[in-house]
């Protein structure tokens, strides 16, 4: 892919994408990670687009030129329903989605809500479950929710040294990346607040249980009925296994009994389970008082 390749667009209820679409056969959509922009795949793309097209959009994940609407929802689900309404506005069906980094959690979420258009998924080092984001960069998350936070963050981009640091880019390369190339990446972001606003707006929908379940973490909150519920069954549950057992009611006298105690074995008694076993009163010392020298556990009566 040339860097200074015509770059298309598309209209998206979420905001205009810019795309490059090079090559022709079976399509390949390119899905990129935070901080950078569709250029990460440059190397990529020339080597398949002799067989495949190859379709590399610039994600609204804080490289972007082109701000979203103000009322675009950009949580990782929400991101998975833009990519989903890419491919639909381009007609794309069969796709290969090839993702990396952030857009491997958001790959993954497309391939579970919106499985229709794809034929397969290729993961390279990606973001996903309790990695996401992964624990060097969860300060991301927290400088979100700062207020100027990330304007700050952005402005500490500024000396390019910086941006080598091991929790910028360092960590993510294994060779140099050139100036020219991070200056693309950094540069939407500490210019324009649009863009700014929606990296924000990703950011503070990360959750890893929406990525695990799929859902926005709006729509994973548990509502108070829900809470109530499970708090009187976990009651109920432990008023059960705590209560004593019932009383046997003697047989009467016409009805069939055991004719001995070798036919009928009797359960042995076993700790309940959850709770500490009984200490038997022999442990304490001979001569203590009673209720001292020994410790029992469990529900109390």
């Amino acid at each position: 892919m040339n860097d200074n390749a015509d770059q298309l667009t598309v209209d998206l209820p979420q905001g205009e994408i810019r795309y490059r679409d090079e090559g022709s056969g079976e399509p390949i959509v390119f899905v990129h990670g935070f901080l950078v922009d569709g250029t990460l795949w440059r190397e990529v793309t020339p080597r398949l687009a002799g067989s495949h097209r190859c379709i590399v959009p610039d994600l609204p994940l804080g490289s972007h030129r082109l701000p979203m609407r103000s009322d675009a929802d950009l949580s990782p689900p929400g991101l998975a329903h833009l990519i989903d309404d890419f491919m639909a506005a381009l007609g794309l069906e069969g796709v290969t989605l090839v993702a990396n980094d952030t857009g491997g959690a958001i790959a993954q979420l497309v391939a579970i809500n919106h499985p229709e258009r794809l034929a397969r998924l290729v993961l390279t080092p990606s973001d996903t479950y309790k990695d996401f984001f992964p624990p060097a960069f969860r300060y991301l998350q927290l400088v979100a929710r700062i207020p100027g936070g990330i304007p700050v963050l952005m402005q500490t981009m500024r000396p390019r040294a910086m941006r080598r640091a091991p929790i910028a880019y360092g960590w993510l390369t294994k060779r140099r990346i050139g100036d020219d190339l991070l200056d693309r990446w950094v540069e939407p972001a500490m210019r324009d607040p649009a863009v700014r606003r929606d990296a924000v707006k990703m950011l503070r929908g990360v959750s890893n249980r929406s990525a695990r379940r799929g859902s926005s973490p709006r729509e994973d909150r548990r509502s108070p009925s829900r809470s109530r519920s499970q708090g009187t069954a976990s009651a109920s549950r432990c008023a059960r296994s705590c209560a004593p057992p019932p009383a046997a009611s003697p047989a009467s006298p016409g009805s069939p009994g055991p004719a001995s105690a070798d036919r009928v074995r009797l359960p042995e008694s076993r700790p309940r389970r959850g709770w500490p076993r009984r200490q038997s009163p022999r442990s304490a010392p001979p001569g203590a008082p009673a209720g001292r020298g020994r410790r029992t556990f469990g529900c109390p009566r």
